[in-house]
């Protein structure tokens, strides 16, 4: 027996508030709008219009997943969201710290320094 299509509604993941218990927050571009600037001298900004749920303590960068994932004080993680595209990889690599921006219509309502840690391949 097949469900029509219009009985069928999917979840409004948008709208949907992180699961405190949970230490894993959704990822960072399903919540808000981001992005990832980086410079031949391995400078990298991220730039985000949004609270953060809460305070980084570092960002990693996962050679092999080819993924960022935000740590917090309290150990929670929050993935990027993205994978990171193939020209931003050797500037990552030698990355040692990721300007983050809190930046809406208003202008920069926010910036830190959040150390970068780089997990390298395992072969």
């Amino acid at each position: 027996m097949t469900k029509d299509l219009e009985d069928f509604s999917f979840p409004d993941f948008q709208s949907r508030k992180p699961d405190t218990d949970s230490p894993v927050y959704p990822s960072l571009m399903s919540q808000m709008k981001v992005d990832l600037v980086l410079n031949p001298e391995s400078d990298v900004w991220m730039i985000y219009e949004r609270p953060l749920p809460e305070v980084m303590k570092w960002i990693e960068y996962d050679i092999e997943m080819e993924s960022l994932i935000l740590v917090s004080l309290s150990g929670k993680i929050q993935g990027f969201g993205m994978k990171v595209p193939p020209a931003m990889k050797k500037y990552l690599r030698k990355a040692k710290q990721v300007y983050a921006v809190r930046q809406d219509d208003n202008g920069i309502q926010d910036m830190s320094i959040v150390p970068l840690v780089v997990r390298a391949e395992l072969h």
